[in-house]
């Protein structure tokens, strides 16, 4: 089929097109043909990544991404309260839980010291000292209204044990007891005047004579002498409000007096018994058993000294008070007057002394005292009956 001129001529216009482009495309270097397919995936993959978004922006934010919007301020602050409210009522519950601890701790103290208490009533000293121990261990563990009110109790407990320890004759034990006690004593406002306080110390200087502290036992002996005397007036020793530390006075000079005729302070010994004996005979009474106690003690002083008149007067005293009060002491002072005077000389009335304090303690059946007798008879050569 013919074609027209027109027609052609847009054919050859078009043929030349494609040549024209044809020839470009050959002419390009391959590193730029390289160039054009990367621009190419570049364009896929952007269209795809936009794709993407677009479709996720449909879609909507994930769960991951929704977990911002649940933490609130406040649903926080609900939470720190109900945080605060859970700890309180775990405080709660600890704090009731400690007190109730606390407490049946508390009864089972009361009833470990009633219990020792009951022991020493009994004079089952070893059973309260394990209760008293028991309690000591158990009082670590209490906690009290205030920390004066423990150390109170400990004291009490202590104080209890260093007594007992004591009376036992345990005196390493007593002695480290005894200096607790005058230290929580001070812990407590306890001053170095009072009586209490005083007391320890009188204990503490007997066991040094115990362990022959010499120098030891007369500065706690003097320390107890000179505060209860500066305290101590003489109408005091008539009133019945003092009658205890009158007592305690008393106790102090006996134990002093005895110690320094021990240890051959005769002087000193005559002084303090002269002043115990004023004070039983005003306090107790001239006819009281511990007057007679006394009396004796002051003749053996007198007897040592030489100063054998008084020493007789004064063991005679003894004696007619111990036969209307205390008959068991009687052959104890007649075997004293009969040393007295066999040390004047005076052997005819000591022999006659010595027998009769023989006879006593054989109706007493006091085998120590008759033992005693029958040795200074066998000294005189006088038969035993």
């Amino acid at each position: 089929m013919a074609l027209s001129k027109p027609s052609f001529s847009k054919l050859s216009s078009c043929l030349q097109q494609l040549r024209s482009s044809r020839r470009f495309l050959i002419l390009l270097p391959k590193e730029n043909s390289y160039t054009l397919q990367k621009i190419e995936l570049c364009r896929k993959s952007n269209t795809i990544t936009a794709r993407h978004f677009t479709s996720e922006n449909r879609k909507g934010p994930k769960s991951s991404i929704r977990l911002p919007a649940i933490v609130t301020k406040d649903r926080l602050i609900l939470l720190g309260f109900g945080v605060l409210i859970v700890g309180c009522l775990i405080g709660w519950e600890g704090y009731h839980n400690q007190s109730r601890q606390n407490t049946k701790q508390m009864h089972e103290l009361h009833a470990i010291v009633i219990k020792a208490e009951n022991c020493v009533k009994d004079q089952k000293y070893e059973e309260a000292i394990a209760h008293y121990q028991q309690a000591r261990q158990l009082v670590q563990q209490v906690k009290m209204s205030s920390q004066t009110v423990q150390n109170k109790v400990v004291l009490n407990i202590v104080d209890q044990l260093g007594h007992l320890a004591y009376e036992l004759g345990n005196w390493a034990e007593a002695e480290i007891l005894l200096n607790q006690t005058l230290h929580i004593m001070k812990q407590c406002g306890t001053t170095e005047e009072e009586d209490v306080y005083i007391e320890i110390v009188l204990r503490l200087a007997k066991i040094d004579t115990v362990y022959e502290r010499k120098d030891d036992a007369i500065e706690k002996f003097e320390f107890c002498i000179a505060n209860l005397e500066s305290k101590i007036s003489v109408v005091d020793i008539y009133s019945e409000e003092c009658s205890e530390r009158i007592t305690l006075y008393g106790l102090v000079l006996t134990e002093y007096g005895t110690y320094t005729r021990e240890i051959g302070l005769l002087d000193e010994s005559e002084k303090a018994f002269s002043k115990a004996l004023n004070i039983c005979r005003n306090v107790l009474g001239p006819t009281h058993e511990q007057t007679s106690v006394l009396a004796n003690d002051l003749a053996t002083v007198y007897d040592e000294k030489g100063r054998y008149n008084k020493a007789i007067r004064l063991a005679e005293k003894a004696i007619r008070i111990a036969s209307e009060t205390s008959p068991e002491n009687l052959a104890t002072y007649k075997y004293n007057l009969g040393h007295i005077l066999l040390h004047k000389g005076d052997l005819k009335r000591a022999r006659k002394a010595l027998r009769e304090a023989l006879q006593i303690a054989e109706e007493n059946d006091d085998q120590d005292t008759k033992a005693i007798i029958e040795s200074s008879i066998m000294k005189l050569d006088l038969p035993s009956s």
